[in-house]
């Protein structure tokens, strides 16, 4: 098979910022991970309606797979992927851990995979701008898909 043609290698689409909290002494006691604001260029006019988990087992891989009814912002929780887009004829990849957190956006049309190359479990948040149902066959096969 011929290879992939990679034209962009990102650690995400934005950056996320840990933020540590503290208590009422003072002394650090955890941290946040802001995701969503309505004011980060990423999500100005996007509209989430699901949002849903989905896990990775070790060295496997879903997808790849398109949707023609959402979009997809998914957000590293546990863990580490690779995500693959392929935007017209190349392919990007994303580069998502969950100790650096970022987003990775996956536009509608836009065919995926999400790897886990890694012997853990990976865990994604997955802020989509359309509902999924059980009915709904929105991911039909991607074809020419080069490995």
């Amino acid at each position: 098979m011929e290879p992939q043609r990679i034209t962009r290698l990102v650690a995400g689409d934005m950056e996320l910022q840990r933020i540590t909290t503290k208590g009422r002494d003072g002394a650090p006691n955890g941290w946040i991970v802001p995701i969503l604001r309505d004011y980060d260029e990423l999500f100005k006019g996007y509209t989430v309606r699901f949002v849903y988990m989905s896990a990775v087992a070790p060295r496997t891989s879903k997808g790849p797979h398109v949707h023609h009814k959402r979009q997809g912002m998914l957000v590293p929780v546990v863990g580490r992927v690779t995500v693959t887009r392929r935007v017209g004829g190349a392919y990007e990849i994303c580069e998502l851990d969950a100790d650096f957190p970022s987003v990775c956006h996956i536009p509608t049309h836009v065919a995926f995979k999400v790897a886990n190359e890694t012997d853990s479990n990976a865990v994604l948040l997955n802020l989509a701008d359309h509902a999924w149902r059980q009915d709904d066959r929105d991911a039909p096969p991607v074809e020419g898909w080069k490995e």
